[in-house]
Parts: structure tokens; sequence; C-alpha cells
């Protein structure tokens, strides 16, 4: 989707039903809280300091003197994106591809609606695809569901298709953590319908406690992960996972594959002295994949 930027990976969102959201963060007695607005997200570290997300491992953060978000920096390209208001836009562009996010906030200042439009052009053909979805909170802050769809529209010498695709994502939440996402992608035209479902369960065997409630690469399954990890969709998970397994099924005309594809990431963490996320290390139990590391830095 997010051709503009493939690594800080952006999608459109909606209207929150219930209007829930905390702007204080809860939190356990001695540990942070995240509070969010449509300007900025705030962390407060065990010490009672605030600090902001300058960057990690994909991206860095700029913010004026009043703490408002101003620019996205992909590390990557080095591409810059700045950030204005009123509404809240990002604005992407690189050569032939532009990329445009719109972000309405709940009344306590999470994301409840985001649009994303993203153009792909030359001389002979366009390519634009526009994703709307929506993002519902429960009474903690937590974030519950994320519905959308996406149009794809082709332009080629002068004729046009379109298509249409939706998927939701729906966060299941157990005492302040959380235990499961599941992820529909639904496709349907000429006489087919296809499905692709992804489920990823976490496990808390290492005991990290997520203090100041972010959320990391770990919970990062969704296209949205960068404004996950900004904080402006809702609280984190009160501990860190040290185990996400995760299955995905491909269904066609509603008949299920024999084959899923399983795989299982086991994460490790050090932190800050504010209790924040310091470094992330991922590894893969089931291959020889190398181990990398994921860098969180605040200001």
């Amino acid at each position: 989707m997010a051709m503009a930027l493939p690594v800080c990976l952006f999608t459109a969102c909606g209207s929150d039903d219930d209007g829930d959201g905390d702007t204080g963060g809860g939190g356990n007695s001695g540990g942070g809280s995240t509070s969010t607005s449509s300007s900025v997200t705030e962390i407060t570290g065990n010490d009672g300091s605030k600090v902001r997300l300058s960057s990690d491992f994909s991206c860095s953060y700029t913010y004026d003197e009043k703490g408002n978000l101003i620019a996205i920096v992909n590390k990557h390209s080095d591409t810059t994106y700045p950030v204005s208001y009123n509404p809240f836009k990002i604005t992407m562009e690189d050569g032939n591809q532009s990329e445009t996010m719109t972000a309405e906030f709940n009344k306590k200042g999470y994301i409840s609606k985001l649009k994303d439009v993203s153009i792909v052009k030359d001389e002979y053909s366009q390519t634009s695809f526009e994703d709307i979805a929506y993002f519902t909170y429960d009474n903690d802050s937590h974030l519950t569901k994320i519905t959308g769809t996406t149009t794809k529209k082709e332009t080629y010498q002068g004729q046009s298709y379109t298509s249409k695709s939706e998927y939701s994502e729906s966060y299941t939440w157990n005492n302040g953590l959380l235990t499961k996402i599941v992820t529909e992608y639904s496709k349907s035209g000429g006489g087919i319908s296809m499905k692709d479902v992804e489920t990823i369960t976490y496990t808390y065997e290492g005991g990290y406690r997520n203090n100041c409630f972010q959320y990391t690469f770990a919970y990062n399954c969704s296209s949205y992960g960068i404004f996950q990890r900004l904080g402006f969709c809702g609280k984190g998970s009160s501990k860190l996972p040290s185990l996400a397994k995760t299955v995905s099924t491909y269904y066609q005309n509603g008949e299920k594959e024999e084959t899923e594809n399983v795989r299982n990431e086991a994460y490790t963490y050090t932190f800050n002295n504010n209790g924040t996320v310091k470094e992330e290390t991922v590894s893969y139990p089931d291959t020889d994949y190398q181990d990398y590391y994921n860098l969180y830095r605040f200001t």
C-alpha cells in the first residue's frame, strides 16, 4: 500500500464508535503512562519525566518547541515527510510516487479515522489507492478493532479499472495483556472470492514489564505500526511479549487451503533508566535467520 514509504508502513482509518481512549494512559503505581493528542505523544517514564520517541529502527521524528510532531524522516531513504495540522496531515513525495494521509482523533486523543491516498504514475499509466479504516477502543484505552476498505484504480492508455478489497484487525485483551491479533483480508472478482487470515498469539514468559505502555516491533503486525509506536493508537500492553506465533491461512471460494504458514518469533529487551524500551532483539527459533536489533531513542 504505502509505496512511497515502504518501511514506515501507513494505512487508513475511520471513526471511533464508542469514543473511548485514555489520555492518561492508565497504569500501575510507580509505572509510566502514555498520553496522546492530535499533535504529539508524551510518554511518562518511571521517574516522572516526559519523553518523546525521537527515533526507532525505521524512522526519526522531529517536534517543534511546543512538542508538536512536525516531520518524519525515513532513515532508509533519508527522505523527510512533513506533518501539518487542521487537519492532521502527512505528505510524502518521491519521484513519480506520492502519498497523503489525513487523520481524525477521538475526544481522548487517539486516531479514529485515517484516510490514505497514494498515487504512482508515469507517461502511460496511473495507479491510485484510497484506503479508509476505522479504529475502535475499549474503556481501558486499548485498541480492539480496525476495519477498512481499499479502492484501487488503474488507468492505462485511456482505459480505467477499479477494484475494492476489505480488511479487519481484531485485538484481544486479557487483564491488560494483548493476547491475540486476527487480521482478515478479503477480495473478490471474476467469480472468485479470496480471503487471507493471519492470527498472532502472544505469550509473556519472559516477565518483561512494559511500564510505559509502549507498542514495539513485536506488536506492529499491521501497517499502522508507526502510529502505534508513537502512541496514537491507544495504550499498549502492560507487559512485553517473549514469543509471538503467527499462523497464516488462505481461503478460496470458502475452501481452506491444506497448508498453513507458521512463524515463531522470540523477543528480548533492554530498558532505559526511565522504563522505556531501549533495545529489542528479535530471533526466529525455527530458522537460521540472524537476530537483529531495533533501537528506540527518546528525548
